[in-house]
């Protein structure tokens, strides 16, 4: 079903996560006398912010767009007068909602979007829906245009396996960072 299939999901994001996180060389944190917590704040600290902001900058870019998308959905079936500012706030409410209650913002969304533009609850889920049957084409799609150009790259990945993360290359602070 698909609540079992995003709570699987949503274990294996945290699992994965937590996977990451724990990766980071215990020899490591002691030489540098350091934390976790320490050491990826020392990470923070040593980043190039622009590239920082430039992914910000993407990321409101793709929302608004989104917003714009699911705009577009609703024309074809008489709601076309759905506010952008409206369609951006509830694409993001849907994503605060998704923190905290997973696949919960696919639902907050359409809801936001009958408080602000009286579109009917049925009617934005539905598109919803919509969306995400658009979104696992284009994901096929892309897939598929990875395997056809990409295929020995891939059976090579496959057959050699996974080479262990190594941090010992990286430049970091000398001094302790609380």
């Amino acid at each position: 079903t698909l609540s079992s299939s995003s709570a699987a999901s949503d274990v294996y994001k945290r699992q994965l996560l937590y996977d990451a996180f724990n990766q980071i060389d215990e020899e490591l944190l002691e030489k540098l006398e350091m934390s976790r917590i320490q050491f990826i704040f020392s990470y923070w600290k040593t980043s190039d912010k622009f590239y920082v902001m430039l992914s910000v900058i993407f990321a409101i870019i793709s929302h608004i767009i989104r917003a714009l998308r699911w705009k577009i959905v609703l024309e074809p079936i008489g709601y076309r007068n759905v506010s952008s500012l409206n369609a951006t706030m509830a694409v993001l409410n849907g994503y605060f909602v998704n923190l905290f209650i997973p696949r919960g913002g696919e639902i907050s969304r359409p809801m936001s979007l009958k408080k602000t533009d009286n579109v009917p609850t049925n009617i934005g889920v539905g598109t919803v829906v919509t969306e995400r049957i658009i979104d696992l084409i284009f994901l096929i799609i892309c897939i598929s245009a990875v395997f056809a150009f990409q295929s020995e790259v891939i059976i090579n990945f496959v057959r050699d396996g996974i080479e262990p993360v190594s941090y010992t290359h990286l430049t970091l602070p000398t001094k302790r960072i609380v």
